[in-house]
C-alpha cells in the first residue's frame, strides 16, 4: 500500500545493507516512490515512468531535505513532461549542463540588454544609459562574478558603496539587476531574484521627492539674457532657448535634424519621444530666428544642433550635459540670487508659464508636453489632439518670450524723438 503521511516515511526503514523502494500517494498519478536505505538513514525520492515503452527512473531530490510536499509537486512537473513525450531525466540533464556553463554578470548584461531590444525596443538614448549605469556602478566590483554567486548580501554590500557615491545611480543600478535577474530566474538560470528582496529603501536610496523648480517671469528674462552674455557657443544657447521656447525634452531638442522641419512645424518621430509618440511642436517666429542661425553656422550636418567638441563627434550632436555647464555659467554671471536649476527644469517652466501667465488650459498644456493621459480609460474616449489649441499656445507662448525678451533700451514705435535745444 502506498504511503500516504510524512510520519509514515519518516518512520520508514530497511535492513543494513539492503535497499527498499515504496510507493508513495501523490495526486498527480502513479510513480511517485522513497528508497530508503542503510536503516532508515538514507531515503531518496524516485520516480518511475516509462517513455518510448522503456522503463526509467529519474531522482527528484533527497528526504527530508525535499518534504512530501515538495516532492509531490516536483513528481507532478515530471508527470506534465512524460505527458508531453519529454523525458524529464533528459530535461534535468540539459537544465544541468546549462547552469554548468553559468554566464558572469557582465556577459549576462549584454545578452539581457539584446532580449530586451526584441521583447520591447527601446531609443538608442536609453540603451546607451544602460550601458553607462552598468559601467560605472556594476561592471567594475560584480562583473566578473558568476551569475549564481551575486546574491543579496553581495548586492546588497556594493549597492551600499554606490549609493555612498550616488543616491540616483544606486538606485538605477538596483532597477538594472532586478529586471536582469527576473530574466534569469525565466531561464532557469537561478531559482529567485536576489535584487528583488532589496528595496531602494534598504540602501538608503529612496525616490526623491518630485521637483518643483521652475523659473518665473524676471527668470526667464534673466536666464535669456544671461545666454548672451556668457560667450557660449550659438549651438548651446540656441539649443537651451528652444528647450525653453517649445517644452521639448533635452534629448528630443539635442536630437533634432532638419528632415524633421516642415515649414514652422517641427515633427518629432517617435523613436525620439519618451512616449514612443509622434509629437508636433508649433515653431514661434523666435523659434525659426534660431533655426536660421543653425543653418547660417552649420557645416552641412543632418543635426541642427551639431557636435562642436572632438568627443561629441561619434554622436554627430551636441552633448546634452554640456547644457548643465552652461546652465550654471549663466546663474554664476546673471542669476546669483536664483535657487539652482537643471535643463529639464527649462521644460517645467515652459509648463507652469504658460499657467501661470498665459491662464492656459491643462490639458492643452499636458499635450504641448507630449504626455500620457494618466487615466487609461480617458485617455481611450478623449483621443483628440486638440491640434489647434496646441498650436495657439506654442504661438501664445513665443509671443509671450518676446515681449518679456525685449532689450530696454528698444525705442517703441509711437515714440519720436526731439532736441528741444533748437
Amino acid at each position: 500500500m502506498a504511503l500516504k503521511t510524512d510520519r509514515e516515511i519518516a518512520n520508514l526503514k530497511a535492513e543494513d545493507g539492503q535497499r527498499q523502494v515504496v510507493a508513495v500517494a501523490s495526486g498527480a498519478g502513479g510513480g511517485l516512490c522513497i528508497e530508503v536505505r542503510s536503516g532508515g538513514r538514507s531515503k531518496t525520492w524516485l520516480y518511475r515512468y516509462r517513455i518510448n515503452n522503456k522503463a526509467r527512473k529519474f531522482t527528484l531530490g533527497s528526504y527530508p531535505a525535499m518534504s512530501l510536499a515538495t516532492a509531490r509537486v516536483e513528481h507532478g512537473k515530471a508527470v506534465a513532461l512524460v505527458k508531453a513525450g519529454e523525458d524529464p531525466a533528459a530535461v534535468a540533464k540539459a537544465s544541468r549542463v546549462k547552469r554548468s556553463a553559468m554566464p558572469t554578470f557582465d556577459a549576462f548584461f549584454e545578452e539581457w540588454l539584446e532580449w530586451k531590444q526584441v521583447a520591447r525596443p527601446a531609443r538608442a538614448s536609453t540603451v546607451e544609459a544602460y550601458r553607462h549605469t552598468h559601467r560605472l556602478y556594476i561592471s567594475k566590483a560584480i562583473g566578473s562574478l558568476l551569475l549564481k554567486d551575486v546574491t543579496r548580501a553581495v548586492l546588497f554590500a556594493h549597492l551600499s558603496k554606490v549609493r555612498g557615491r550616488s543616491i540616483q545611480a544606486a538606485r538605477k543600478a538596483l532597477t538594472i539587476c532586478a529586471q536582469m535577474l527576473d530574466h534569469a530566474v525565466n531561464l532557469d538560470l537561478i531559482e529567485l531574484n536576489p535584487a528583488r528582496t532589496i528595496k531602494p529603501s534598504t540602501i538608503g536610496a529612496d525616490t526623491s521627492p518630485p521637483r518643483q523648480r521652475w523659473l518665473c517671469h524676471e527668470e526667464v528674462a534673466s536666464f535669456w539674457q544671461g545666454l548672451s552674455e556668457g560667450g557660449f557657443h550659438p549651438a548651446q544657447s540656441n539649443c537651451l532657448r528652444l528647450i525653453l521656447l517649445t517644452g521639448v525634452r533635452r534629448g528630443e531638442a539635442t536630437g533634432m535634424t532638419w528632415e524633421q522641419i516642415i515649414g514652422n512645424k517641427w515633427i518629432i518621430p517617435a523613436s525620439n519621444t519618451k512616449n514612443g509618440k509622434e509629437h508636433t511642436v508649433t515653431l514661434h517666429k523666435m523659434s525659426l530666428k534660431i533655426l536660421a542661425h543653425q543653418r547660417a553656422i552649420s557645416s552641412g550636418s543632418p543635426w541642427v544642433f551639431e557636435a562642436i567638441r572632438e568627443h561629441e563627434a561619434g554622436q554627430g550632436h551636441i552633448d546634452g550635459n554640456a547644457l548643465r555647464w552652461v546652465i550654471n555659467k549663466v546663474r554664476s554671471i546673471a542669476m546669483a540670487q536664483s535657487e539652482p536649476f537643471t535643463v529639464h527644469d527649462l521644460r517645467r517652466s515652459f509648463a507652469s508659464c504658460c499657467a501661470e501667465y498665459l491662464d492656459a488650459n491643462e490639458s492643452v498644456i499636458e499635450l504641448a508636453l507630449n504626455h500620457c493621459k494618466r487615466d487609461r480609460l480617458v485617455a481611450t474616449y478623449q483621443a483628440g489632439k486638440r491640434a489647434e489649441q496646441v498650436a495657439r499656445l506654442f504661438e501664445q507662448w513665443g509671443e509671450y518670450i518676446e515681449k518679456l525678451t525685449r532689450t530696454e533700451n528698444t525705442i517703441p514705435d509711437n515714440v519720436v524723438t526731439i532736441n528741444f535745444r533748437k
